[in-house]
């Protein structure tokens, strides 16, 4: 599979992306091979002060492969990373960390979506992030139990796979989550926490 995607960690050797990154969908789709997990990628490179970490198994939703073409709603997998590198010999996580996770909470919440968009005008070298303080809902696999939400958002492939996060903390009041503009602290999951931030979805899609 040529090109790339994006990821985020969820453990200190598991990452969370989207299912067409790793399967092409559907009973008569298949893996992907040869995937590498690189982080922080440095202006369409490798980082050289981390390098990259490859993978062990991978995993997508069953309705992903159940479903001819993939089940949109479900576009969502996890990337199981070796526990270790050439150039740091430590884990994925414990190098770059790792975020918490959240799910169900109210549309009325603000929310970060990060990728690295690669097709034009986007050149895959730098992330880029869509902010929004809520987000609406479609039902795109009728009957399947979920559905998928959607921001405002002009990022392009490249991006797919890129973490939705809650609770991103304002760069000079970290008591403050960025976006965030109800005033209330009821939709905000573990605000202050040290797991945040909080992936609560995965940019999807294709």
């Amino acid at each position: 599979h040529l090109g790339w995607c994006t990821a985020s960690l969820i453990g200190r050797n598991t990452s969370a992306t989207a299912a067409h990154c790793l399967h092409s969908g559907g009973p008569t789709g298949s893996f992907f091979p040869n995937w590498r997990f690189c982080p922080s990628w440095n202006a369409g490179g490798v980082n050289p002060s981390t390098g990259c970490w490859g993978w062990s198994s991978g995993i997508v939703s069953s309705a992903w492969v159940t479903t001819a073409g993939g089940a949109t709603d479900r576009d969502y997998a996890c990337l199981v990373l070796k526990p270790t590198n050439s150039t740091t010999g430590n884990s994925a996580g414990s190098v770059a960390g790792w975020s918490g996770r959240a799910w169900n909470f109210p549309t009325r919440q603000s929310t970060f979506a990060w990728g690295y968009p690669s097709v034009a005008p986007f050149g895959g070298n730098n992330i880029y992030s869509c902010a929004s303080t809520e987000w609406y809902e479609l039902d795109r696999t009728a009957g399947d139990g979920l559905v998928s939400k959607y921001i405002g958002c002009d990022m392009t492939p490249g991006s797919s796979g890129g973490p939705w996060w809650f609770g991103i903390a304002h760069k000079i009041v970290p008591a403050l989550e960025v976006a965030d503009v109800d005033g209330s602290s009821i939709t905000d999951p573990g605000q202050g926490s040290s797991a945040a931030p909080f992936i609560n979805g995965v940019i999807s899609h294709r």
